[in-house]
């Protein structure tokens, strides 16, 4: 039983740290430098803020390329922790069948609560890491955006109701501030607790048992601390009074 128990949380570690670094690389993926090189032929974190986000691209290169850029950013969180939630015990089976046949175990399939991961725990640590990679892009020599967009697309995957929410309340603060930096804040300050007002999970975390629920409260936190971190020279504009509203560019053309 020793032997067996050994080989369940290898695989079971061994499928978390392969989802940790598969969302890493899709986090990666900076699409505000891919539609920026397509549309204009350059580099967006040589234009405006040097931010690579949806807000730099819209200003910089215009509204597609914008929209794409969030839609994008959104999905790769979205599908970072779908893949995790769905395919991280089919994986942590398989890499124990192959344990079994290499150690001569007797057969033993993962399915014991007391002994695996919640799924939906593995997916908020592969969101993080996923937001990691999008601020730290290892193939742009790990200058990203903000992750806005990242962390909501993850959040709609463990509730579309926070996410949805978020983006109402990033609606209603740009409409009365427009700054675009204010209401991104906010909404990501409010996936905390949107989080726990939607949170809706099923099985049994490891470690935390009927207190799930601020697991999904600690890591959105995490998260959200992360992305507000990289705002804050925004936060010292907002400040000083002289962050960049949305109308300032059609004010000067008028």
């Amino acid at each position: 039983m020793f032997y067996s128990y050994s080989a369940n949380q290898f695989a079971i570690l061994l499928s978390v740290v392969i989802f940790c670094i598969v969302a890493y690389l899709l986090g990666s993926v900076s699409f505000a430098i891919i539609f920026t090189k397509k549309f204009m032929h350059t580099d967006i974190r040589e234009h405006g803020s040097g931010n690579a986000g949806m807000t730099n691209v819209m200003r910089t290169a215009g509204k597609l390329p914008g929209i794409l850029t969030f839609v994008c950013d959104f999905l790769k969180g979205t599908v970072a922790v779908l893949l995790a939630k769905f395919l991280y015990m089919p994986l942590a089976n398989w890499l124990f069948s192959i344990g079994v046949r290499n150690m001569v175990l007797t057969g033993y399939v993962i399915t014991d609560p007391d002994v695996v991961l919640n799924q939906d725990l593995v997916g908020f640590i592969v969101a993080i890491f996923c937001l990691l990679g999008h601020m730290y892009p290892i193939y742009f020599k790990f200058k990203g955006g903000k992750g806005v967009a990242t962390l909501v697309g993850a959040g709609a995957a463990f509730s579309p109701f926070t996410a949805l929410f978020a983006f109402i309340i990033f609606g209603l603060v740009l409409l009365m501030s427009e700054y675009v930096s204010l209401a991104s804040i906010v909404a990501v300050a409010s996936a905390v607790p949107l989080s726990y007002i939607f949170f809706d999970s099923e099985g049994t975390y490891l470690w935390f048992s009927d207190y799930q629920v601020w697991v999904a409260v600690i890591c959105t936190a995490i998260m959200a601390g992360l992305v507000i971190a990289r705002h804050h020279e925004n936060i010292g504009r907002l400040i000083k009074g002289t962050e960049r509203k949305i109308s300032d560019k059609k004010r000067k053309k008028g």
